[in-house]
């Protein structure tokens, strides 16, 4: 009997020996398969608790790309726009607290060539007696707002021309919207002129520009062909 025993515990311990072997041998193939996958960037298997910081990551990274999306679109559609040295901004309205004044060299015609514009001017420089020019410039950035040219004519009348782009308004130019309450067509270009105290007063648009005059010649035919002079 004791025999017998001993023959069946040596078949049980050489099974158990066989299985522990097996084991082994499968634990390390297996081993090798997770570092093959981590290897190649995979992940084999996720735990509920990585599963929920992948979701946590996808959540935050289409929040942050809506953000930045949305502030690139205000910015680009209700922004500042810079235009090559003269500044166009969208619905502005800048008083004595917002620019500066520097008086300048550089006539209107010079500024035209120095900065690519095509701004319209009085071609009196080679005769006049007179010519003062002046930038308005914003305090915080010094970008240029508005050009002032004052300019002396053939017949001696003083002219005083304002050019801004067609969404800045400055508060010394109200005097305008005050003045000008008449309205005419002159080269097909809706102009509005007025007089008052002594001077004559237009303003027009031109090529997203705005342009502002007064002379101290308060005629009706003369202030509409200077802006016909102007506009040719």
């Amino acid at each position: 009997m004791s025999k017998e025993r001993d023959f069946h515990r040596l078949i049980e311990n050489q099974n158990r020996e066989k299985k522990d072997a097996m084991w082994k041998k499968l634990e390390s193939r297996l081993e090798d398969e997770i570092d093959n996958v981590e290897s190649c960037g995979e992940v084999l298997v996720l735990s509920k608790n990585r599963n929920l910081s992948y979701v946590k990551y996808i959540a935050i990274s289409c929040v942050v790309a809506l953000f930045l999306g949305l502030t690139v679109f205000l910015i680009v559609n209700f922004g500042f726009k810079k235009d090559d040295g003269f500044i166009g901004n969208a619905n502005r309205y800048c008083t004595v607290n917002d620019y500066y004044e520097i008086e300048t060299l550089t006539t209107v015609k010079q500024y035209n060539i120095e900065n690519g514009k095509n701004f319209l001017f009085f071609d009196f420089y080679d005769f006049t007696e007179y010519v003062s020019d002046t930038q308005f410039k914003l305090n915080e950035t010094d970008e240029v707002i508005c050009l002032h040219e004052e300019i002396v004519a053939a017949g001696g009348a003083i002219i005083s021309l304002y050019i801004t782009d067609n969404r800045t308004e400055l508060d010394i130019l109200d005097k305008f919207s005050t003045s000008c309450i008449n309205n005419d067509v002159v080269s097909s270009i809706d102009v509005s002129w007025g007089s008052k105290f002594g001077l004559a007063y237009a303003k027009f648009e031109y090529g997203n520009y705005n342009y502002y005059f007064s002379v101290d010649v308060v005629e009706q035919d003369y202030i509409l062909q200077l802006v016909e002079l102007l506009l040719n």
